[in-house]
């Protein structure tokens, strides 16, 4: 049980490097969809852009909120796979 234990640590530590890799792409990818979407907000309002402009940045923004979707589910099911290896080594 005891070389288990550092065996999942290592796992862990491994994850945690991981993790503050897609904690720092998620903030980056929600801060310009963020931004992004006020611009719209503010464009749509003020019909400041040109159409192009705007399905431009509308396309953008979509493909970041895939880009985090897809990111999320990554690290959940990298999670569960290194919560079963945890759980499995005991039984």
């Amino acid at each position: 049980a005891g070389s288990g234990h550092i065996l999942f640590k290592d796992l862990g530590d491994a994850a945690l490097k991981d993790f503050n890799q897609y904690a720092a792409f998620l903030i980056i990818a929600a801060g310009l969809t963020f931004i992004i979407s006020i611009i719209l907000l503010i464009a749509l309002c003020a019909n400041k852009f040109t159409p192009r402009v705007r399905h431009i940045l509308a396309s953008f923004n979509l493909i970041l909120e895939f880009a985090i979707a897809v990111t999320v589910s990554i690290h959940a099911s990298q999670a569960s796979n290194f919560r079963d290896r945890y759980y499995n080594q005991f039984n």
